[in-house]
């Protein structure tokens, strides 16, 4: 065993302890001298040796001293500052390589991760800092890459943390992107939204865009992916309500205009054979669902028209079929047509 070295200053009774400061000479003319602390290689071949550890650590007190670490900054006009870098050790063949863990203190400590800010209106610091959050690629044939995960804390008896991902509010405020990778070969990764179940109200999903001073407001689009296969189907959207002991509603409405209102379109894909439009209420024990297909009144001009047509055909036209509903026990639904 190789002796010790201990660098330490005298204790202190009635006033402050002396420091301890390391530091290499500053150059006129070139660069600064480096200071590089490092612990000593384990025995290679050995499995219980393990290479040396170095800790830094504050002292505790009334106010626990603070532990900082800076990289250098730059003079001059295009110096750049010096980088920081933390990482972990690689692994050996069979092993796996060390973890980075930055973690708050017991009693709420916060943790805080931000790039730089923007000082500059053109050249190289007129882009403030990016922030990437990435995990580890996958580069064997088998192997599976990291996860992200981004996750609210924990409480015992009260209301667990919150997520929040949002741009910053600017001039022209920046964009919010939620995507999974292309897959060369198999299924790509899903999305998935969903608020946790409850024992009282369940949390609802919002998804609202922006309102507009001047311009339109923006769109909300909703789309199914298509596929380029011979014989595969392009994506189906589904929106369905939540069951219960009664049911909840889907409501679709297009937006009130103080000059015209918005219109509503219900159309179906063109085709070969084009697709079919059908709306239907459902069956009921006690009482089936009504279908109401009604304009709207006016107070001042005339009321909105209600037009059922079939479609036009080079060979023959399409039928229109009015029929009340068939009765087991008692008479049909009646057919009535009033002006």
């Amino acid at each position: 065993m190789s002796g010790s070295l201990e660098l330490a200053t005298g204790s202190a009774v009635a006033e402050d302890s002396g420091a301890i400061s390391i530091a290499t000479g500053a150059s006129a003319l070139g660069s600064a001298g480096a200071i590089d602390i490092r612990s000593g290689a384990g025995a290679k071949g050995a499995s219980a040796a393990t290479g040396g550890h170095v800790s830094l650590s504050a002292g505790e007190g009334a106010a626990g001293g603070a532990v900082r670490i800076d990289a250098g900054g730059a003079h001059g006009v295009a110096g750049h500052g010096g980088d920081l870098r933390l990482r972990s050790g690689a692994a050996g063949l069979a092993g796996r390589a060390g973890d980075v863990m930055v973690q708050g203190a017991v009693g709420g400590g916060s943790v805080a991760v931000s790039a730089g800010d923007s000082t500059q209106s053109e050249g190289p610091g007129a882009r403030a800092g990016d922030l990437d959050l990435s995990a580890g690629a996958a580069r064997a044939p088998d192997a599976a890459a990291g996860s992200v995960q981004l996750r609210g804390g924990a409480a015992v008896d009260g209301s667990s943390g919150s997520v929040a991902i949002e741009s910053r509010d600017a001039l022209a405020s920046g964009s919010t992107m939620l995507r999974t990778g292309e897959a060369e070969d198999g299924f790509s990764g899903r999305i998935a939204v969903t608020t946790g179940d409850a024992m009282d109200a369940a949390g609802q999903i919002d998804v609202l865009v922006g309102a507009s001073m001047e311009e339109a407001g923006g769109a909300l689009k909703l789309a199914a992916g298509r596929t380029e296969g011979d014989d595969a189907a392009g994506g189906d959207v589904s929106v369905a309500a939540g069951a219960g002991v009664r049911g909840g509603a889907v409501s679709l409405a297009a937006a009130a205009g103080s000059a015209r209102g918005g219109d509503m379109s219900i159309q179906s894909g063109s085709g070969a054979t084009a697709g079919s439009v059908s709306i239907f209420a459902a069956d009921g024990a006690a009482e089936a669902g009504a279908v109401r297909l009604s304009a709207g009144a006016s107070s001042a001009g005339a009321g909105g028209a209600a037009v059922l047509r079939a479609g036009a055909g080079s060979e023959r036209g399409g039928d229109l079929v009015l029929e009340g509903g068939s009765s087991k026990v008692g008479p049909s639904g009646h057919v009535a047509v009033r002006s």
